[in-house]
């Protein structure tokens, strides 16, 4: 992880890293002149010619994005850690002064339609019922064969929710009855896709409850749980709350538990390009590359039209900084263009990497030979990275720094302030006075 503290200006008055003396000084011999920075607007070309043959190919949609409710933004599966936990635990979510307890199963009563009869579901976490459309049985679970294709009415809305039958539910955990809420959880936004249930948002980005069940509209996320068990007491359809081991997604950047909600959003189709790789990830249709931000994005002559006559609505996505740089080996040589440069030295020789990504924008692969190497991580094993202030700069181990100076570093960074708060708790940490 290379750093350097020193700045310079781009012509467009971007601010980067001036990481060139860095490798001069580790004794790197390069061609200088070939230098380049994927903010150059000479790399914008293929930005834009990427995104539009993306568009072509269908990779805009609305999917489930790993949500940091914190930032306010989609995070990529590496920036999301997985706490394991045995059982009830109060958790530190920043924001709540009180803790939020996880590791229970909260179990409670769906009311059948027309009938005295009632369906216990359970929930790891509750105020995602909210978002409920359906209740899931398996089709051979002698308990509920009788409730096939009958409805249970939601106690906070006016909404009926179908009871379907499908092979994912366990019988065996819980009571069998599995409520399912497609826009807030990965396997049952397969259901719903499975079933053409609704897909009903109840989160604002910040975490705010919003949708039809107005009792508790603008409540924050674990605010909100607290007022729903309540509610579901005093509606007497509270049944109990048991231990439950759980795995805990939490935002490495922000400390936030990670929220699954539906976005519309740029993706990297990934089924073509695992059917030619050796390995695979098992899950990985889908590779959100579009994080929220402002962004620019010219289309009016794509379409060529008057520019009097159409609205032209921007984007408000920007790259994951993993696309650009799996354009980078054709940008840099002047792709889309077929030129000099592009012929001679694409597919370019070597590439030594952790985990990078490319994209089959030219079928061709951008690498004839690929050294991965583990992942660098710091002395409580986590990644090196700026926005949690555990970055090391060569520079600094060669000539030392203050420890006035390692706070300032953050300044440079261009960090949210949850996450400058972050990184700065983390070199108190690990560098005390």
């Amino acid at each position: 992880m290379v750093e350097r503290l020193s700045l310079t200006r781009c012509g467009n008055g971007v601010v980067k890293r001036a990481k060139y003396d860095q490798l001069k000084l580790l004794g790197s011999s390069l061609d200088w002149s070939r230098v380049a920075f994927t903010m150059y607007p000479q790399l914008g070309n293929e930005m834009t010619e990427a995104f539009v043959r993306l568009h072509e190919e269908g990779c805009r949609s609305s999917r489930l994005v790993n949500w940091s409710c914190s930032l306010c933004s989609a995070i990529s599966d590496i920036e999301e850690e997985k706490v394991e936990i045995s059982g009830r635990t109060l958790l530190s979510i920043p924001g709540y002064s009180d803790k939020v307890e996880y590791g229970v199963l909260v179990k409670f009563a769906y009311c059948v339609e027309d009938s005295d009869e009632e369906l216990v579901v359970a929930a790891t976490r509750i105020e995602p019922m909210l978002g409920d459309t359906a209740v899931a049985v398996h089709p051979n679970d002698e308990r509920y064969k009788h409730l096939h294709g009958k409805y249970v009415k939601h106690p906070f809305c006016d909404r009926r929710l179908p009871i379907i039958a499908d092979d994912f539910v366990n019988m065996n955990f819980g009571t069998g009855a599995l409520k399912i809420t497609p826009a807030h959880d990965p396997n049952d936004y397969e259901v719903g896709k499975g079933h053409n249930l609704p897909f009903i948002n109840i989160f604002t980005d910040e975490g705010r409850i919003v949708g039809d069940c107005r009792k508790f509209r603008l409540m924050r996320r674990f605010e909100c749980r607290k007022k729903i068990l309540l509610a579901l007491q005093e509606l007497e359809l509270y049944r109990r709350c048991d231990n439950n081991p759980m795995i805990v997604p939490f935002c490495s950047r922000s400390k936030d538990v990670v929220e699954p909600i539906i976005k519309p959003r740029w993706y990297v189709k990934c089924n073509e390009m695992a059917e030619k790789a050796t390995k695979a990830r098992d899950n990985g249709d889908y590779w959100v590359i579009a994080l929220k931000a402002e962004a620019l994005q010219k289309a009016s002559e794509k379409f060529q039209v008057e520019a009097h006559k159409i609205v032209l609505q921007q984007d408000e996505d920007v790259l994951d900084t993993w696309f650009s740089s799996g354009l980078f080996p054709s940008s840099v040589f002047g792709w889309p263009d077929q030129t000099d440069n592009l012929k001679t030295f694409f597919s370019t020789t070597f590439l030594e990497t952790g985990l990078e990504w490319s994209f089959p924008i030219k079928r061709q692969l951008p690498f004839k030979q690929v050294y991965l190497h583990p992942m660098v991580r710091d002395a409580h094993g986590r990644k090196m990275s700026e926005s949690l202030g555990n970055v090391i700069d060569p520079v600094d181990v060669i000539y030392g720094i203050t420890l006035e100076g390692l706070p300032e570093q953050l300044m440079a960074y261009n960090l949210h302030r949850n996450e400058i708060k972050t990184a700065t708790q983390g070199l108190t940490q690990d560098y005390p006075n």
